[in-house]
């Protein structure tokens, strides 16, 4: 899956004639690998690359990462196909949906006494 998903990102990085878009999925990709390691290559670069050196920059990266949701992302990100359901929403599921995502974790969670209380009535047969 992860060799086929990478193939999949390569096709995709080589048929991306946007700079600006690899550009954004190289600083993604070095965030992340900058967050999970302490030595940093230096960033020093002169000049404007071009899209082939960028191209080959992002794929450099990709094979180093390892993270299978973090890499679908950035093949959702370089799909031109790609369909984010969450534009094609109502309005009000939307919202809805918004709400549940900003819900705060532990909002149904209750106290061990809480629980006890609750369950009381089965508990005393």
């Amino acid at each position: 899956m992860d060799t086929l998903l990478k193939q999949t990102i390569h096709q995709l990085i080589d048929k991306c004639e946007d700079i600006h878009q690899l550009t954004h999925i190289k600083l993604l990709l070095e965030s992340a690998r900058t967050a999970t390691s302490v030595v940093q290559e230096p960033a020093i670069q002169y000049g404007t690359p071009t899209i082939k050196q960028v191209q080959r920059e992002v794929a450099s990266l990709v094979d180093e990462e390892h993270d299978i949701d973090f890499l679908n992302n950035i093949k959702n990100e370089l799909d031109p196909d790609f369909v984010d359901n969450f534009e094609n929403l109502s309005p009000e599921d939307r919202e809805e949906l918004l709400e549940l995502i900003n819900e705060p974790a532990d909002k149904d969670i209750i106290t061990h006494e809480e629980y006890l209380k609750a369950t009381a009535r089965w508990r005393t047969s």
